[in-house]
């Protein structure tokens, strides 16, 4: 009688933890290509922040653009990182991949993949 029982229990066990592999596959292409993605935006965000400094410290100055001052304009990007809101400036730039991270990895945890 314990084997009777004990077969479809197994069955059911097998059954409920099925994870299709190309799923998991398609959910780590798409982390994958995110984490890529947010690296060259990262890179984009770092230069715009530069020019953005760069902008601010001409128009503070009295300046149009870095052909009239080249020293300032080389300085503001050499010193641009050390800015405090650089942090914020990042973080608003790459929210957008922050989500499809959480959303992907919580995809790929809901659906067993390791």
């Amino acid at each position: 009688m314990r084997r009777l029982l004990l077969a479809p229990f197994l069955l059911m066990i097998t059954s409920c933890q099925s994870i299709d592999y190309e799923q998991c596959e398609a959910i780590q292409s798409v982390i994958t290509r995110n984490n890529i993605q947010r690296e060259l935006a990262t890179d984009d965000a770092y230069r715009d922040f530069q020019e953005l400094k760069v902008q601010e410290a001409l128009e503070e100055y009295g300046y149009i653009n870095c052909d009239e001052e080249y020293g300032l304009c080389d300085s503001v990007r050499a010193n641009a990182y050390e800015y405090s809101d650089l942090g914020d400036y990042l973080n608003q730039r790459l929210i957008k991949y922050q989500k499809v991270d959480e959303k992907a990895q919580k995809d790929f945890k809901k659906r067993g993949c390791l």
